[in-house]
């Protein structure tokens, strides 16, 4: 008797430190997401510091969405700026290198997967900007194109270029699939890394479509980064994604009914849809293709 009461004593004890063992778990985890999320922090507390004083400073006379669209993009690559910084103090500090945290690495690249993600990023953006457009406008699909609307409106069109092929792809990319990406897996499995790094990504873009939008954009793009061990690729995948909307921003901009003509042929929108399908699938193949004659 004696012997199985301490056999049920062993057991109840075995449970009740697994049971701290899961505890303590979630709290490891809950410790690692808020070690990996804080540069996104860092990045938005920044940018909205910056908008902030620099319409306390230039906003008199201004509501603060024409504020936005007039003066947003420049105080918001001030907040770039003093991120960058600031990151890359916090990696001298613990004895590493701001472009070693971020893995983007100038040297060894190969240009023909530069060029290959850059038209693929511009392939798939054909592709799925085609099959919004040829949907209802109801619903989500409706907010979509009421967000894309309000993005062609803006005034400071240059900073506006900048900022869509250049400016956001290497921020997003270096906060993202960089350190968030990074510090995640130094702790946690690379597919928990993954869904972790491109929910947070997918949900800071807003609405559902854009959601789902960005969860499949993030989701190549941190396979992409850790398969080469550089983001570098991600960001001219990314720049690729952006193109097809800013080109046809430009065209909105200076072709006065160009918007509205589009939207109406739906021959043109299938075939430019079927293209950048095609040119997307093609650099993909070429992409396996190349792996398996240059194993990385």
């Amino acid at each position: 008797m004696e012997s199985d009461d301490r056999e049920i004593e062993d057991v109840q004890i075995d449970e009740k430190i697994d049971e701290k063992t899961g505890e303590q778990e979630v709290f490891s985890a809950a410790l690692d997401f808020a070690h990996a999320v804080r540069p996104t922090i860092t990045y938005l507390l920044c940018t909205t510091i910056c908008v902030s004083v620099g319409f306390l400073l230039f906003g008199r006379g201004y509501s603060f969405w024409d504020y936005s669209q007039r003066y947003g993009n420049f105080f918001t690559v001030l907040g770039t700026i003093w991120t960058f910084r600031r990151l890359a103090k916090k990696s001298r500090a613990a004895g590493s290198a701001f472009f070693e945290d971020a893995s983007l690495y100038r040297t060894d690249l190969s240009w023909k997967k530069t060029v290959g993600a850059f038209l693929f990023g511009c392939g798939a953006a054909l592709f799925l900007s085609a099959v919004l457009s040829l949907l209802p406008k109801i619903g989500p699909v409706k907010g979509y194109v009421t967000h894309m609307g309000l993005n062609y409106q803006r005034w400071d069109v240059f900073l506006s270029l900048a900022a869509s092929v250049l400016i956001t792809p290497l921020v997003e990319e270096i906060i993202f699939r960089g350190y968030m990406l990074n510090r995640l897996l130094q702790k946690r499995e690379e597919r928990m890394a993954i869904i972790v790094t491109t929910l947070v990504f997918a949900i800071l873009h807003g609405s559902i479509l854009w959601f789902a939008y960005a969860f499949c954009m993030g989701w190549l793009l941190a396979r992409l980064s850790i398969r080469e061990d550089n983001i570098f690729y991600g960001i001219f995948m990314h720049a690729g994604f952006n193109l097809p909307s800013t080109i046809l921003w430009l065209v909105y901009v200076n072709v006065p009914g160009s918007e509205e003509a589009l939207a109406n042929d739906r021959f043109l929108i299938l075939l430019l849809g079927a293209a950048g399908g095609l040119v997307a699938l093609l650099m993909w193949r070429l992409y396996q293709l190349q792996r398996k004659v240059i194993p990385v």
